[in-house]
């Protein structure tokens, strides 16, 4: 299979620039998906997801990754109910060199804030980049997971002020001159591969997420808890010592919660809200939670 297709072959990345770019890229990425099976719909409203896609696939993995079901409701193999998986993407697409004119690596910048982690396995990051016609596709607990693994990376990931204010941008995502995604830090580098094009796309079509969505929701959780709560000085003035000290303290922090700590207090703060506000001020409050946030009400 060819993923991603030139599915405009009248249009070249060339004649658009970061002003009119996003809407044609993101019709690009979702057409590429139903030309693999999905169904492909754009939300009415800019909450960090460009595109939801969904799909019938079977539960026990017959379902190649780019089959398509359309119409389909049992599968061929086993008979069993297809079920519908769904995905939540949001597309970062950014103009880089040509490396086999430049003769030299060249980088993929892009920024992410702390928000766009959602606890969620369905999330999916796809990067695109238009010079290569390529998709890095990073589901949230592929993506988490990567960084987990690889802790001194995550440091200057997450640990960095700039994480929670600021742009953020990471420089750190390299197309090397013989094709391959790396990921670079000071010290080390480490393979991105497995998240290109159809690679990207077995990962993104996981059914296991679907099907234990609670416990990876559940490991995202920790995995966040343990990547976020850390500091790293990044190109700040303070001492080697001072990030030692606060590193400790956070460390010490972090290991007296868990997932389950956060709930129970976060529980008790609504139970006390309940108890102490005024009814004015409480459905002030329900109106905005469940208009905006979709939340339960008081």
């Amino acid at each position: 299979m060819i993923f991603p297709k030139h599915i405009f072959e009248d249009i070249k990345g060339s004649d658009f620039s970061k002003h009119n770019k996003k809407q044609v890229t993101e019709d690009f990425v979702a057409q590429n998906f139903v030309e693999c099976g999905w169904n492909a719909y754009t939300p009415f409203n800019d909450t960090g997801i460009d595109i939801i896609v969904t799909k019938k696939v079977c539960p026990n993995k017959h379902t190649k990754h780019a089959q398509k079901t359309f119409g389909q409701t049992v599968c061929k193999e086993c008979d069993r109910n297809l079920i519908e998986i769904k995905r939540f993407i949001q597309v970062k697409t950014r103009e880089i060199k040509d490396n086999e004119t430049s003769g030299k690596d060249m980088f993929f910048g892009y920024t992410l804030k702390s928000k766009d982690f959602r606890t969620d396995p369905r999330h999916i990051f796809l990067f695109y980049s238009d010079a290569t016609n390529e998709f890095l596709i990073l589901p949230m607990y592929e993506y988490m997971k990567f960084f987990f693994d690889n802790r001194d990376m995550a440091k200057s990931h997450f640990g960095r002020p700039s994480f929670r204010k600021g742009n953020n941008k990471l420089n750190n995502l390299n197309r090397t001159i013989h094709h391959d995604w790396i990921w670079k830090s000071r010290h080390d580098k480490v393979n991105f591969n497995k998240f290109v094009n159809q690679m990207g796309l077995l990962l993104l079509s996981n059914v296991e997420y679907d099907l234990n969505l609670d416990n990876y929701v559940s490991e995202i959780s920790e995995m966040k808890l343990e990547l976020f709560y850390t500091y790293s000085r990044g190109k700040q003035v303070k001492k080697k010592a001072d990030e030692d000290k606060i590193n400790d303290l956070l460390k010490q922090q972090r290991e007296g919660t868990n997932v389950d700590v956060i709930c129970n207090s976060r529980g008790k703060i609504k139970t006390k809200l309940k108890s102490d506000l005024d009814d004015t001020l409480k459905e002030s409050i329900n109106k905005y939670w469940i208009k905006f946030k979709n939340l339960e009400a008081l």
